[in-house]
């Protein structure tokens, strides 16, 4: 609770100015706790790849999905509209990655692309 107190007296994304205690905990209860000790197991050799995944249409009709899968991570960000463009985005996400703003309006501002719900699941 003292860190609360400590972040209450600062506003979004810094602190949880004008939020009630019980629903900033039901809303980190949504995210899925770790599987592994670390944020991200080594893969079993020293270097590793990782694709980062933005939500810019830069992708669309590039082919790049298997490219990215491919990666050892695969980080997505912010709506990370998948469904319908696998052949360009790939299909696995590792780590997602979003700001309090993206979580509020991706549902109504990526609707016309059958994004549904926030992703809170690893998919592969």
């Amino acid at each position: 609770m003292s860190e609360w107190n400590r972040l209450s007296h600062f506003n979004n994304p810094f602190g949880f100015m004008d939020y009630r205690h019980q629903d900033v905990m039901a809303a980190l209860n949504l995210v899925q706790k770790p599987t592994e000790p670390l944020l991200l197991p080594k893969p079993g050799r020293d270097c590793i790849s990782c694709a980062v995944v933005g939500t810019g249409g830069v992708l669309w009709r590039s082919k790049k999905g298997k490219e990215i899968d491919n990666h050892d991570y695969v980080f997505r960000v912010n709506g990370a509209v998948i469904k319908g463009f696998e052949e360009d985005v790939g299909e696995r996400t590792d780590v997602y990655v979003h700001t309090s703003y993206s979580i509020t309006s991706s549902e109504w501002m990526l609707k016309k692309y059958n994004y549904t719900q926030l992703r809170t699941t690893r998919s592969d």
